[in-house]
């Protein structure tokens, strides 16, 4: 019965996630059951859609690098020095990760004016976004690292060079997976260009679609995406699927027992960190907190908004809990080889989560948008589906992560001694993974309550979520009421961030 569980919850996944994409594509190279590239043609015979494509890949490669050029130092000292207040430092660098993309554009265009409007401005935001992502992968990459590797060579070498030609080698491999992905998340990224007025590659392939219904087009803008993400994923399984996460995975603490002390150095650094910290986390807040004029404008935007908010908190609830389901079932049957292609669903899994929440949600309209899907399409469920498939690869890699420092053995001896698959799931493998599981559940549910781009296709009229409800308001309402909107989501958003916090670092 457990594996016609697992089985049931695959080929579900199988069904929402990957067979949309398929008849998309076949609808895009098929005419009349023939293959047909006339929609290349359409694209290489314009120069403005070439252009559109380099200005889009430039400017994911400058968000990339800076992104990196911040996240990679940072990452460093918070984990392996004696900085001041590094875990209070690693929370708030943190935030930006959390929020919603288009709140940190509006604060920084409230602040710079009409310039911020512009190449540079995106660049800026989205270096803000992602720096966290770099700084959180490389401070946990680097707790992966046996510390007896580490604490010999500091013996003879300083701890500048013991990072150089140590450190950041071993976690080479998984650095560039993760530079592969903040390229693809920032070519991707739909709101934060469409708010800045900033012309590019994502907004073209959602125009073609929203306006003119042209989904053909729309794909074929994408496949260049497409091809990208299983670049990366080739990338990791063939420099990273070997990597061997050592037993500090088992429990991630945000303090080092023997961290390099920093000396002279230590004010200068300290001092640089809370600029950083101030300007990509406390800055944004600031400026939305203070566009608010009274206690009146957010009663006001609670009045307006109670609606979206509670179905927000409900959508992201059952998002979060299908996403950790479907991410526990691919990770345990990878780790169980449940069949022999079981690692199919993982790269299935990242190759959702980096392509742009524009095609997912293209293919999923289409693909549901018939008479006998049409309780699904006319429901909440399409957003739930749209939700799940986005984020699985999150869950999946959480409980991936933890798994790995299970030995095998428990289950193996359980097995011997007449254990049954479900009794070995029962009593075993789920009880070692429920914190896991809640911290998988929390990541979920943070990132389901601040997405855009997914609701913004996806979503039932008249069922809007708190984020949509305030992109939709910007343009006719005043900056107070949206200030207030941007706040109430901040607040939704922080709960659970602050539980997340705890409880990993506990």
């Amino acid at each position: 019965m457990s594996k016609i569980l697992l089985w049931s919850v695959l080929l579900l996944f199988f069904l929402f996630g990957f067979v949309p994409i398929a008849l998309i594509a076949v609808k895009s190279f098929f005419l009349h059951g023939v293959l047909d590239f006339s929609v290349f043609k359409e694209i290489f015979s314009s120069s403005y859609t070439l252009i559109l494509l380099v200005k889009s890949s430039l400017l994911s490669l400058f968000v990339t690098l800076l992104s990196f050029m911040f996240g990679i130092p940072i990452g460093i000292l918070l984990e392996k020095t004696d900085i001041p207040y590094a875990k209070l430092l690693l929370a708030l660098l943190s935030i930006p990760l959390i929020l919603p993309p288009y709140t940190i554009a509006l604060a920084y265009s409230h602040l710079f004016g009409e310039w911020f409007f512009s190449f540079w401005g995106v660049v800026f935001v989205e270096v803000t976004l992602y720096t966290p992502l770099a700084m959180l992968a490389t401070f946990i990459l680097l707790k992966t690292i046996n510390p007896s590797l580490e604490s010999a060579a500091r013996i003879f070498f300083p701890w500048y060079k013991v990072i150089q030609k140590i450190s950041l080698p071993l976690i080479f491999p998984s650095l560039l997976l993760v530079g592969f992905l903040l390229f693809l998340l920032s070519f991707g990224n739909y709101s934060v260009v469409n708010f800045l007025r900033y012309e590019s590659f994502i907004v073209k392939s959602f125009v073609e679609f929203s306006a003119f219904y042209h989904y053909k087009l729309s794909f074929a803008l994408s496949f260049f995406f497409l091809a990208f993400v299983l670049l990366l994923l080739y990338i990791e399984q063939r420099y990273t699927v070997k990597r061997n996460y050592q037993s500090s995975l088992h429990h991630i603490t945000l303090t080092n027992a023997h961290p390099i002390l920093l000396k002279q150095y230590k004010g200068v650094l300290s001092l640089t960190l809370w600029s950083v910290t101030f300007l990509f986390s406390l800055l944004p807040l600031a400026v939305i907190i203070s566009e608010i004029d009274s206690l009146y404008a957010i009663i006001f935007a609670l009045k307006l908004s109670y609606e979206s908010i509670l179905r927000t908190l409900l959508y992201a609830f059952g998002g979060a809990t299908f996403v950790t389901l479907f991410g526990f079932v691919i990770a345990y049957s990878k780790r169980i080889q449940f069949f022999h292609f079981a690692w199919l669903f993982d790269t299935l899994a990242m190759t959702l989560f980096a392509l742009p929440s524009t095609l997912t949600g293209i293919a999923l309209l289409l693909f549901f948008n018939h008479q006998w899907s049409n309780f699904i399409y006319a429901s909440p469920l399409l957003l739930l589906i749209g939700y799940s498939v986005k984020y699985t690869a999150l869950s999946n890699r959480i409980v991936r992560a933890q798994l790995r420092t299970i030995p095998h053995s428990m289950e193996d001896s359980a097995k011997l001694l007449g254990l049954g698959f479900f009794e070995r799931l029962k009593y075993i493998t789920l009880p070692l993974l429920k914190g896991t599981l809640f911290v998988s559940w929390l990541v979920s549910f943070i990132f389901i309550l601040r997405d855009t781009d997914m609701s913004m296709i996806l979503y039932s009229a008249g069922a809007e979520t708190l984020s949509i409800k305030t992109f939709t308001l910007m343009a006719n309402s005043s900056a107070s009421l949206i200030a207030s909107l941007n706040l109430i989501m901040v607040l939704l958003i922080l709960l659970p961030f602050t539980l997340l916090y705890f409880k990993v670092s506990k």
